[in-house]
């Protein structure tokens, strides 16, 4: 059986049936010691007219891209059989990157960039963006070190291949440093999450 393209650290099932064609009964066993299969269950039993089915499940955790195969075994006193299973492990892209390379302030006066490290007065709007590849949603959230406020969603710009997000530094706001915290998630639900002490707040 070809359990086909997965990715790494995906499981599945499939089944297979054993039958008696003779007469009287029929002792039967299953083995198997393959890495990636975690469970062959019933492993054992008898069969008179009925057909028994056999539930192999596979996890793919651990293994290395490519293709992975080996035999089930099944005995009994009727004869015995290798059912062959085989599975392809897709080749894992690489890890989504945080890329902190731009803030920008808007200010009315002054549409000055930034970089990590530099100050954004009170009053003013500021726009972080991040480049990252392979993900299909990006939140953002900052705010001074050790209190962040909640994650937004940022939205995503295909010319530029930047995920934006924009807020408002009110008048009140607490002077200091404040770290931004970005998570993003791919296809496959998996997440990528950083921080990064970014900015000073500061008065004019």
């Amino acid at each position: 059986h070809d359990f086909g393209t997965m990715d790494e650290g995906q499981t599945d099932s499939w089944s297979f049936t054993i039958e008696n064609i003779g007469t009287g009964t029929l002792s039967w066993n299953v083995s198997e010691s393959l890495s990636w299969v975690t469970s062959v269950s019933p492993a054992s039993g008898t069969t008179t007219t009925e057909t028994d089915t056999i539930t192999v499940d596979i996890d793919t955790t651990g293994l290395a891209s490519g293709h992975h195969d080996g035999y089930i075994s099944v005995t009994s006193d009727g004869g015995n059989q290798d059912v062959y299973v085989e599975v392809t492990i897709a080749t894992q892209g690489p890890t989504p990157i945080v890329d902190w390379t731009r803030v920008w302030s808007f200010d009315p006066n002054n549409y000055g960039r930034i970089d990590g490290g530099g100050s954004v007065n009170v009053g003013n709007r500021i726009r972080i963006y991040s480049l990252i590849s392979d993900v299909i949603s990006v939140q953002m959230a900052y705010g001074p070190s050790g209190n962040l406020g909640p994650l937004q969603d940022a939205t995503y710009n295909s010319s530029t291949g930047k995920w934006i997000l924009e807020w408002n530094i009110p008048l009140d706001a607490t002077l200091g440093a404040y770290d931004v915290r970005v998570v993003a998630t791919n296809a496959n639900g998996d997440t990528i999450e950083d921080y990064l002490s970014y900015f000073n707040v500061t008065t004019v």
